[in-house]
């Protein structure tokens, strides 16, 4: 692997977004509104930080929650929505007409450090009262006053990248499959790297026609890179010449090859990212002719019918992280897992039970249609080891009736040819 560092003297942290000034000016603004207002630079050539995303979003209304993280009884019944602009070519912004208040401004640009890179995806898209708490001490807040602007200069820190290409174990080159990062933080725990709002306004990076991916805005940290296998199914009305319209349901099943061309993160190597570096040559080969297909049948212990929902999930014996996973099909009890890689594994059926699909209405002023699935008996949870060199179908899996007391001490049992 290459590796180019960035000059020492820059200052690589997590909170990439440094805040320089604050100060207030008198605004020709007659609206009695407020403004904000200031520039970006770059930290590590000096210069203007053109088309930098600037957000801004209320203190109280944030994510409709008080300075604890809990719902705010004073909350308006509907927030205002953030506001973002883009810097201009000298770097300067200016956000007008902002309703009097506390506001938090964070600024991204790509290839430049987050405030946020440390949360996963889902805190910054779907954050708990924990994610809030962290958010309220990472953001910088400006201050926006009646008839003035309140101005505010940044500088943004360079962050690390990696990079690399994917190909398949016969030498092409795996075009157009997602990439993704897992940070090892300070607990050891391998956590999902986010690149802020950035993930937001942009889509998932996937890799490109020659295979070749980079992930950038790194911070300081040891890295697994994971790129995800899909089998996707669906039904569409008029998905090439008509409106597209979605139909039906379908299945998305995908499986996660990490550094070091490995299914199992347990096997995967961990790349060490420093200070600005830019490291290439992480490749990854995705080993296709180890993928194969497994498939059975779950059904009732005491008549051997079969189930018509469930959970069915390929777990790593040595850590019980998940390889593949899929569900049980409601018509005749069967799973389905494609690009299972070869190995062993432990095959647990979980929430099996005999269901029926309803279809009902809506009455009154939300009227409606409506389908859902009723569930008539559940089953207890089994597992099993499985072992795949190859295809597989075929497997039966028997289960026993779940019951409200007195059968914690039943047993599954399961049957592979």
């Amino acid at each position: 692997m290459r590796i180019r560092a960035y000059h020492p003297w820059i200052l690589v942290v997590f909170v990439a977004v440094q805040f320089r000034a604050q100060s207030i000016q008198r605004s020709s603004d007659s609206s009695g509104l407020g403004s904000v207002a200031g520039h970006v630079f770059c930290a590590d050539t000096n210069a203007a930080a053109r088309f930098a995303r600037v957000t801004i979003e209320a203190v109280d209304d944030f994510k409709g929650l008080d300075q604890n993280g809990k719902a705010s009884p004073t909350a308006k019944a509907h927030s205002a929505p953030s506001v973002a602009v883009d810097t201009k070519l000298d770097g300067s912004f200016l956000i007008r007409s902002v309703e009097p208040g506390r506001y938090y401004i964070l600024v991204e640009l790509p290839g430049y450090l987050s405030p946020l890179a440390p949360l996963t995806p889902e805190a910054v898209e779907l954050p708990s009262e924990e994610d809030i708490k962290r958010l309220r001490t990472i953001l910088q807040q400006v201050t926006v006053v009646r008839g003035q602007v309140s101005r505010l200069d940044f500088r943004l820190e360079r962050g690390a990248s990696l990079s690399g290409t994917v190909r398949y174990d016969d030498g092409s080159p795996a075009a157009g499959l997602s990439v993704s990062l897992l940070r090892k933080d300070r607990d050891g725990i391998l956590k999902q790297v986010s690149n802020g709002l950035q993930d937001r306004f942009s889509s998932r990076q996937r890799t490109d026609d020659l295979g070749h991916y980079r992930v950038a805005a790194l911070s300081p940290a040891e890295y697994l890179v994971s790129v995800g296998l899909r089998s996707l199914s669906v039904s569409v009305t008029g998905a090439l010449l008509g409106a597209g319209e979605f139909s039906g349901t379908g299945t998305n099943e995908q499986v996660q090859i990490y550094s070091g061309s490995t299914a199992r993160r347990s096997e995967a190597k961990l790349i060490s990212v420093g200070e600005g570096q830019d490291i290439d040559g992480a490749d990854i080969t995705v080993p296709i002719s180890k993928l194969h297909s497994v498939s059975g049948v779950v059904v009732a212990e005491q008549d051997g019918h079969p189930l018509n929902s469930g959970s069915v999930v390929l777990l790593d014996p040595s850590d019980k992280s998940t390889i593949s996973e899929g569900w049980v099909h409601l018509a005749d009890g069967r799973f389905e897992m494609e690009l299972v890689p070869e190995g062993r594994y432990v095959l647990r059926i979980s929430s099996a039970a005999d269901s029926t699909v309803e279809h009902g209405s809506i009455q009154g002023d939300l009227s409606g249609t409506f389908t859902r699935l009723r569930v008539l008996q559940n089953y207890l949870d089994a597992e099993q080891p499985l072992n795949v060199n190859g295809d597989l179908s075929g497997i039966v899996v028997s289960l026993l009736i779940k019951v409200d007391s007195g059968d914690a001490k039943l047993e599954n049992s399961g049957h592979a040819p």
